[in-house]
């Protein structure tokens, strides 16, 4: 259950969290963080503490967050070419998608849109 839904429940990485994501059949979401990074300390305090993101997070997925200098081989593993990298992640690990920072985020949408218009958001 988690204490304050405004809040991102963050779980330390390893087989525990994963377990979880597997008993209740649930993607995770992998934030790969480091304490050098100003860009993964703006994330933590705007974005990640925004309640109703907070909220839709923790809804939806089983939260994991990595130093990456205490886990060289998930940042290996995991990096999405910047910090912070946001990983979307089966219940085993296998990475679905992901993103190394908003910047990557933001400039793919705005290709999406420059392509396809509003005709982006339609389910075909």
């Amino acid at each position: 259950m988690i204490d304050d839904p405004t809040r991102v429940e963050w779980r330390q990485w390893g087989d525990e969290a994963f377990a979880k994501a597997q008993a209740s059949d649930t993607p995770v979401l992998l934030s790969l963080t480091a304490t050098w990074c100003d860009g993964c300390q703006e994330m933590d305090m705007e974005t990640h503490a925004e309640p109703h993101i907070a909220a839709n997070i923790n809804n939806g997925f089983i939260t994991i967050c990595v130093d990456i200098d205490r886990h060289p081989r998930v940042r290996e593993r995991y990096n999405m070419g910047e910090f912070p990298s946001t990983v979307f992640c089966t219940s085993t690990g296998k990475p679905l998608t992901g993103a190394g920072g908003i910047r990557q985020v933001t400039d793919s949408v705005r290709s999406v849109w420059t392509e396809r218009g509003a005709d982006a958001g339609r389910i075909l």
